[in-house]
């Protein structure tokens, strides 16, 4: 009866967990909001456009960002090197 129970209380977590990592993933920081394909297609060409804009420069920061940082530690990986 415990084996049971347990089983059902860690499937019911486990279940929970999923759901919830789900939901993160689509939450992305999108300056708009997510909008579903009925929505998408009544909202005009232009709005489309600015929306497609604005998550190509927010992509943009966030490649750049990246390469910043992967040149940082890069070279702070050869000075550490260089000093043996």
């Amino acid at each position: 009866m415990r084996l049971l129970l347990t089983i059902i209380v860690v499937l019911i977590s486990f279940l929970y967990f999923l759901k919830r990592s789900k939901k993160q993933k689509l939450k992305l920081n999108y300056p708009a909001k997510i909008l579903n394909i009925k929505q998408w297609m009544l909202i005009s060409s232009a709005e489309r456009k600015e929306i497609d804009n604005q998550i190509r420069i927010q992509t943009m920061k966030r490649k750049k960002n990246l390469l910043k940082q992967i040149r940082s530690e890069y070279l702070s990986y050869l000075k550490s090197k260089n000093m043996r």
